[in-house]
């Protein structure tokens, strides 16, 4: 990853000198590469979620389902938090069914993805070998914390949040900015959007999906920035998603 796409945080109270830290900025981790690191993911906490599970090793005390998780962090988002949307890509990822062990395959996109036939109920695409082809739409973003710092994650869409994600796409693209008497599409990174969760219900049951509020200008160069080398990184291939454990909060 890009070095920008850290954590931005506000100055702490330090017992070791200034001039120390200063000098040896960075060391430590001088060979580590972009294959070394994940970018995080966003996910929901459904109510079957390992998280919510206390004997789970993914267990997270205060879990609760509706709620959103940092898989790196394992920090939670109880309430409405923001998102600087910086790149977005579609994958479709190969899975062992969970009824046969679950687990990542291949990440195949657009151009390499094989037939898959849809079964007779409509839930789900299966290959020859039985396995799952899982259309997943992926937002890489920046979150925002409450104390204004901010991170890179990806939040990866599929099943029923797909049209959450088609929906969140199509607004962005709507967007226009006034700039110097010229109608413009902006960047996706010169907004902050609200997101939350809200619950959904049918015969099958219950189960959260994403819910994304009316955005506004980000407002902080620095945070422009910090995403748009966002952007760039993704775009270079540079930045990458651990989806290995993707299917743990899918609503398949």
């Amino acid at each position: 990853m890009a070095d920008t796409q850290v954590a931005k945080k506000a100055n702490s109270a330090l017992s070791i000198p200034a001039e120390d830290l200063l000098a040896d900025v960075g060391r430590g981790l001088e060979k580590v590469s972009s294959d070394d690191m994940t970018i995080p993911r966003l996910a929901i906490i459904q109510s079957g979620s390992p998280q919510r599970k206390k004997k789970d090793d993914k267990y997270i005390d205060n879990a609760d389902e509706g709620m959103v998780f940092n898989t790196v962090s394992n920090a939670l988002y109880k309430d409405t938090f923001y998102v600087v949307p910086c790149e977005f890509e579609k994958l479709f990822i190969e899975w062992v069914p969970r009824e046969s062990g679950g687990g990542l395959v291949t990440i195949y996109n657009a151009s390499n993805k094989p037939q898959a036939k849809k079964e007779e109920n409509g839930r789900r695409f299966l290959l020859e070998n039985g396995n799952q082809l899982v259309d997943t739409a992926q937002h890489y973003v920046m979150v925002i914390g409450k104390d204004g710092s901010y991170e890179p994650a990806v939040m990866s869409m599929s099943s029923s949040l797909l049209t959450v994600s088609r929906n969140w796409v199509t607004r962005m693209k709507l967007q226009r900015e006034n700039v110097n008497g010229k109608l413009i599409e902006p960047p996706t990174f010169y907004y902050k959007w609200p997101v939350t969760t809200i619950e959904k219900t049918n015969s099958d049951g219950s189960w959260f999906i994403y819910k994304i509020g009316n955005p506004e200008p980000v407002g902080d160069a620095d945070l422009y920035q910090a995403a748009k080398s966002l952007s760039d990184s993704v775009r270079k291939g540079t930045a990458t998603a651990d989806v290995s454990s993707d299917n743990d909060n899918i609503q398949f």
